[in-house]
């Protein structure tokens, strides 16, 4: 870890303890197992997805391997959402995958979920002209702050 981030840690632990002293013991850590890293990019990208949207991609990030892929079934989303009707299901993952965030294909009676990484969601939204040029700048300002290859189209 650079010394930038270790000044930054330091500096974020000594708020949270002067901040937050009841609760030292209660913060998760994501040292351990049971973290699932999530693309700061997301952050940027939350405006062009409902809420419903939202939940299936983050219950689909939190059920991901290394790999970027995972295979719930609908009744297993359906379930661990708390979504009565099925049937809505399907469209908002249609819409997960036009919109660049995920691809799904089948094999084997089953179904295959792949997370693709943020910058195919950024580049399908602004070629469909749904980000514009001004957010379309502070994505890229972003990703140049997490020093990633800035989108250009």
């Amino acid at each position: 870890m650079s010394d930038s981030n270790n000044r930054r840690l330091d500096r974020e632990e000594r708020l949270r303890a002067e901040l937050f002293p009841e609760h030292q013991n209660s913060v998760f850590d994501t040292r351990k197992a049971g973290f699932v890293p999530v693309a700061i990019e997301y952050r940027k990208l939350l405006r062009y997805l409902t809420p419903p949207q939202v939940r299936i991609l983050l219950y689909l990030l939190l059920r991901v391997s290394r790999a970027g892929i995972c295979f719930p079934t609908i009744d297993e989303i359906a379930y661990d959402l708390g979504v009565a009707a099925k049937k809505h299901l399907r469209p908002l993952i249609a819409d997960l995958e036009r919109k660049g965030f995920i691809q799904v294909a089948s094999s084997g009676g089953r179904t295959y979920y792949l997370i693709l990484d943020p910058s195919v969601a950024i580049t399908t939204l602004r070629k469909d002209g749904v980000i514009d040029d001004e957010h379309f700048l502070e994505i890229n300002r972003l990703r140049g702050d997490l020093k990633r290859e800035e989108i250009s189209i």
